[in-house]
């Protein structure tokens, strides 16, 4: 019965297979390959007269440039513009690249003002070149009526005359939603509210890395932004955001003054860039995120005062009713008062789910303890009634198996918690 059975099967493996493919419909074809690199795109032109003419009605112009040395790449994509089929859209328009750009502003802004005028929605551009005034390219990104989403990077490109950073005169992008912005020049107050207020009201979700003025007072004012990343973080910072639900918060120096008013933010990730935070600014900026549901805080750079001082202080931290998730990112060496600052905290989430500590110390570095040492010395626990996962990303073996004592001991049903270990 099996012989026979797989008899009656075999003529149909010998028949050619069909290509699914390419009976696929236009508009799902063009789909797949708008996630595909344009010269990709173009390439599928060889596998059979089905596809001979498929790339040209992409909607979309991905174009990355990695190797200066090839004159050919950037003539590629006026090529490209002139064979591609003209009465179709493009929804994504995409130049990266990874040198300095000299002399082609004029063609950047043909390409630009070609997927403008094919009312393009999805736009990133990279750029780099310290000696080029990109106003021109300016002016032509910032007013698009079409666009939903720009991520502009312009590394050491002089965009207005002197320092600071100035919108055109013109700015249309009363449909954008998403706008990642990364500047070499100082942007003002002025330029950014008026960018956040008047010319993007429909703005969700907002990524800025700038310079600013040293003693410039920044204020992030958006009516419906939802997500906010603040990669260099000015020294003063107020942020009023009624509907803010997501804040990241990378300081490139320490930060002088830090004012929230955002209720409905739920999640927080505060990263340093190697600067040292003082434990006062880390205790002022809890009891601004006490409501916080999700919270991730790097306590690598930290400046502490003598130790009679610093228990009061973390004693005084606010209780988080509603964090679940907490991700800590710390070096941990012998009798750091990191940890105890860690483990002082835990007290104060009474409703702690998930619990991730990440030891960002070098190989190099000293070991968290020495064989046969004991736990810290840590205020009485009151106990993590509601933790159910820990996950650990340590480099040492007995860092962590100390950890994990440390933990046991403090929280009641340790016997229930999910425990994940990932060497560094």
């Amino acid at each position: 019965m099996l012989s026979s059975g797989m008899g009656d099967r075999l003529p149909h493996l010998d028949t050619p297979s069909e290509d699914f493919l390419s009976n696929l419909p236009d508009a799902l074809l063009h789909h797949i390959l708008s996630f595909l690199p344009t010269c990709d795109s173009v390439r599928t032109s060889v596998l059979s007269r089905r596809w001979r003419r498929i790339w040209s009605s992409v909607p979309a112009m991905d174009f990355h440039f990695s190797d200066p040395t090839n004159w050919g790449a950037l003539s590629s994509v006026g090529r490209f513009v002139a064979a591609r089929d003209n009465s179709c859209s493009i929804s994504r328009l995409r130049l990266i690249f990874d040198y300095v750009l000299f002399s082609y502003e004029t063609c950047l802004c043909e390409w630009i003002d070609y997927a403008k005028s094919h009312d393009a929605q999805d736009v990133t551009l990279r750029i780099s070149n310290p000696r080029r005034d990109y106003t021109s390219l300016l002016v032509a990104l910032f007013n698009w009526p079409s666009l939903t989403a720009l991520d502009l990077k312009m590394q050491g490109c002089v965009v207005s005359v002197g320092r600071a950073f100035n919108l055109p005169e013109c700015v249309t992008l009363s449909n954008v939603k998403t706008l990642s912005l990364s500047i070499f020049n100082e942007i003002s107050q002025e330029s950014l509210s008026r960018l956040l207020l008047s010319c993007c009201p429909a703005l969700e979700e907002l990524t800025l890395a700038s310079r600013y003025q040293t003693n410039d007072f920044i204020e992030i004012a958006a009516p419906n932004l939802l997500r906010l990343n603040l990669l260099h973080a000015p020294f003063k910072i107020r942020i009023t955001c009624q509907k803010l639900e997501s804040l990241t918060l990378k300081p490139y120096f320490h930060v002088q003054h830090l004012n929230i008013e955002a209720p409905s933010l739920a999640s927080v990730r505060l990263h340093n860039q190697g600067q040292c935070f003082h434990l006062w600014y880390v205790g002022a900026l809890l009891h601004t995120l006490c409501n916080v549901t999700a919270l991730t805080i790097d306590l690598r750079y930290l400046w502490f005062a003598h130790r009679l001082r610093i228990m009061p202080l973390i004693e005084s931290f606010p209780i988080f009713h509603k964090l679940l998730k907490l991700e800590v990112h710390l070096v941990l060496c012998p009798k750091d008062d990191r940890v105890e600052m860690l483990f002082s905290l835990l007290q104060h989430t009474p409703k702690l789910h998930a619990l991730t500590l990440i030891d960002r110390q070098e190989d190099t570095y000293l070991k968290l303890f020495d064989e046969g040492s004991d736990s810290f010395d840590i205020v009485p626990f009151k106990g993590l009634d509601h933790l159910k996962r820990v996950s650990l990303s340590i480099n040492s073996k007995s860092s962590w198996s100390t950890i994990l004592k440390m933990l046991s001991e403090r929280v009641r049903a340790w016997d229930e918690v999910a425990v994940m270990y990932k060497s560094l």
